[in-house]
């Protein structure tokens, strides 16, 4: 295994990390000295050759300047790296684990829901804040409704679902059925992995290989995650709007400080059209945003 590294300026920390979650570059992850407050992009190989043009790629797109140093690792020591990358992380009874630290980590008590997650070739481990505001509306979700006599009857859809972990999750605290939606055949193949993982039961979860539209169509639920780009988001307002059941809760991440506007803007004018009344409530990790919205 090659090592490939590059000091960069702690300034631009956030937007690298933004853009290596974003672009799904799964070999490049950045790291924090905390005893020096350094930080370094770093990338891990099975050639040069082929660290060398991913690496480049990364570097040119983010336009990161600065000499590059490379090392040979073994195994072992990657396997070390990539679980120091890995953390689990929990909100109030929710607690996500990565599958390779399954036997390592404890659960605190008997109240605690764990969900056991491994990325695969999908994006969501629930290191990124997007995820984790997402896990916090579920919660919301949860709290409002846990004593409903419907509470048995919820269903979720989790568009753009990566590893599968908001619908999983949505599935361990209680709701009845999910439907997890992505374009990407990884990442269906992963959620249904993960979904055996944590002893969902198959009938309880479907997919769907496909685009939003597609996906959504004909299909309706209480509670509807979108963690994806705003502008796609954007586009699709009017069908994800109009697939929340009444009384049920829209939760969109995945947006910028700066694209919270726009987003907004837009689905108030689908709400115009298809609910009787809404309530909004927002949301802000580091320098991303969630909108939730709840149907009247």
């Amino acid at each position: 295994m090659i090592k490939f590294m590059l000091k960069i300026d702690g300034e631009c920390a956030e937007a690298v990390n933004a853009f290596l979650l974003e672009n799904e570059q799964r070999e490049c992850v950045l790291d924090h000295d905390c005893d020096s407050d350094s930080h370094y992009l770093c990338g891990y190989f099975e050639s040069e050759k082929l660290g060398g043009e991913v690496f480049k790629n990364v570097q040119d797109s983010l336009s990161l300047a600065g000499e590059v140093s490379m090392e040979t690792v073994a195994e072992t020591n990657w396997v070390n790296e990539y679980k120091k990358h890995c953390q689990p992380w929990s909100y109030q009874q929710l607690f996500w684990i990565p599958l390779c630290r399954k036997n390592e980590v404890p659960i605190p008590s008997e109240y605690v829901v764990p969900v056991y997650i491994d990325s695969g070739l999908a994006f969501g481990t629930g290191m990124h804040e997007s995820t984790r505001l997402c896990a916090r509306a579920l919660i919301m979700f949860v709290s409002m409704f846990r004593r409903d006599d419907s509470w048995w009857v919820k269903k979720c859809i989790d568009v753009g679902c990566g590893t599968g972990i908001l619908g999983i999750s949505a599935l361990k605290c209680g709701l009845q059925h999910a439907l997890l939606i992505d374009s990407d055949e990884d990442a269906i193949a992963t959620s249904k992995q993960n979904a055996g993982n944590n002893g969902i039961d198959p009938r309880s979860i479907d997919y769907s290989c496909s685009d939003l539209k597609v996906g959504l169509l004909g299909h309706e639920a209480d509670l509807i995650f979108a963690n994806i780009l705003a502008d796609v988001l954007i586009k699709n307002a009017d069908i994800l709007v109009g697939s929340v059941r009444p009384g049920g809760m829209l939760c969109l991440s995945g947006m910028l400080l700066e694209e919270v506007p726009a987003v907004r803007a837009a689905f108030e004018k689908s709400f115009k059209k298809f609910w009787t009344s809404s309530i909004e409530n927002s949301a802000k990790y580091g320098n991303w945003n969630t909108l939730i919205f709840l149907r009247g």
